[in-house]
């Protein structure tokens, strides 16, 4: 049973560091690479599945930690508001992007920096959240 904890354990935590690699690389393409908005609208398209299954992988390992383990405390409470303020971001910014048309110059641009704030807050919050888990 123990070595079962120890391997959801090692899930959530590889799948979090995966959504926070996911998180890098996108901003990575929005300060260096975004010169053709369709080319990085075709990136961020191709991570985005990946981004929502490591998001259920963290949702169900944490769910399953928390029924194994039976403990509840200010640290679980800060992990899901963590997960849940990753997640509808994310979705936020695929409603956004979705209907940016490649003619819309004003729109890309305000996309463009939306996604900049989003993604360097996802990255602090993972960042945060990860050192409190370890502090705590």
């Amino acid at each position: 049973m123990e070595n079962l904890i120890y391997l959801f354990i090692y899930a959530h935590i590889a799948a979090f560091s995966a959504i926070a690699a996911i998180a890098c690389y996108n901003l990575y393409n929005l300060f260096f690479d975004n010169e053709d908005f369709m080319k990085l609208h075709a990136k961020f398209k191709q991570v985005t599945p990946a981004h929502h299954t490591l998001s259920s992988v963290v949702f169900y390992t944490g769910a399953l930690l928390i029924v194994i383990s039976a403990s509840f405390n200010i640290t679980t409470i800060l992990m899901i508001l963590a997960f849940v303020f990753v997640l509808v971001s994310e979705i936020k910014r695929y409603k956004k992007i979705r209907v940016i048309k490649r003619n819309e110059a004003l729109k890309q641009e305000e996309f463009l920096d939306y996604a900049k704030k989003v993604y360097i807050l996802q990255i602090a919050v993972i960042a945060i959240i990860s050192t409190l888990s370890y502090i705590i």
